[in-house]
């Protein structure tokens, strides 16, 4: 039998929200574009909301390494002041606190 991460199956089938997450930064040059389009690599950065607050996520889409971030004044799902718990949905971590 398969293991399926609850978590990451919670935010995608949210019965409250019912939105989907949307790309906030798409392409992997400096500017957040692409050289030329390309379908191999989708955007790396969505945002959200769900019931459970505002959903943040980050994909490493290129098969190396990378150091990824990004600011949180960059995206419509943060409010300003407020204080965020992050998460690592893939390993079940808490992270610490971000504030907007």
């Amino acid at each position: 039998m398969a293991t399926c991460n609850k978590e990451l199956i919670d935010i995608n089938q949210d019965p409250n929200e019912g939105a989907a997450l949307a790309p906030f930064r798409i392409g992997l040059q400096p500017d957040y574009t692409y050289a030329m389009y390309n379908e191999l690599y989708p955007p790396g950065y969505w945002a959200g909301n769900s019931s459970y607050g505002a959903v943040l996520m980050l994909i490493n889409t290129v098969n190396v390494k990378q150091t990824m971030g990004f600011d949180l004044t960059e995206n419509w799902a943060v409010r300003a002041g407020r204080q965020y718990n992050v998460r690592d949905m893939w390993t079940h971590t808490d992270c610490g606190i971000a504030v907007g």
